[in-house]
């Protein structure tokens, strides 16, 4: 148990010795918001199609895509067909 807390530590601090020399540069962040974004937008879809199926209708998997959409493009100005403007 010490061995693997030392262990835990000594990573921890290599780790924030890393994170000062290289900085954290914005197109880290940009990336990690738009896998945020990615995940998000997958998991509406997955209701999506859970909706189609049961409905068995494309249709009903269409509106419901297109809601998604609009959602997103008021909520965060994603997925605009304007670009959100």
């Amino acid at each position: 148990m010490r061995r693997t807390l030392g262990f835990a530590v000594f990573l921890f601090a290599v780790g924030c010795l890393v994170g000062h020399v290289c900085g954290c540069h914005p197109a880290v962040v940009e990336s990690v918001e738009n896998a945020a974004a990615v995940a998000q937008y997958k998991a509406l879809m997955a209701d999506c199609r859970k909706k189609g199926k049961a409905a068995k209708d494309y249709e009903v998997y269409d509106a419901c895509a297109d809601e998604v959409d609009r959602m997103l493009c008021r909520e965060s100005a994603l997925r605009c067909p304007d670009g959100g403007q």
